[in-house]
C-alpha cells in the first residue's frame, strides 16, 4: 500500500480481526441475556470493519488476505452455530 507504513497497518488488521472474534464470542455468550441486542450490533459493526480488513489486507498481499479472511470466516462460523442441539454425550452399552 503505498503512503501507509505497513507495520501501522499489520497492527491495525490485527487488533481489528481480535475485536472481531472477541465480539462474535460476546455475541454468543449474550444470548438471552438483556445485552443480546447491543452484543449483536457490536458484531455486525466488526464484521463489516473486518471485511473491509480483508479488502484491504489483499491489497498487502495474499498473505494477509488468507489471515484476514479466515477470521472473516471464523466470524461467520461463531454466528451461525447452533449449540442449542447440542446435549450431554450418551454413551450406549
Amino acid at each position: 500500500m503505498q503512503g501507509f507504513d505497513t507495520s501501522t497497518v499489520l497492527w491495525c488488521l490485527g487488533t481489528i480481526q481480535a475485536l472481531g472474534l472477541a465480539s462474535a464470542a460476546f455475541a454468543r455468550w449474550s444470548e438471552g441475556r438483556n445485552c443480546q441486542a447491543s452484543c449483536q450490533w457490536l458484531f455486525f459493526a466488526f464484521l463489516s470493519l473486518v471485511g473491509v480488513g480483508t479488502v484491504a489486507a489483499l491489497m498487502i498481499g495474499p498473505g494477509c488476505g488468507l489471515v484476514s479472511g479466515t477470521t472473516l470466516a471464523m466470524m461467520a462460523l461463531t454466528a451461525t452455530l447452533d449449540l442449542s442441539r447440542v446435549g450431554p454425550a450418551s454413551h450406549s452399552h
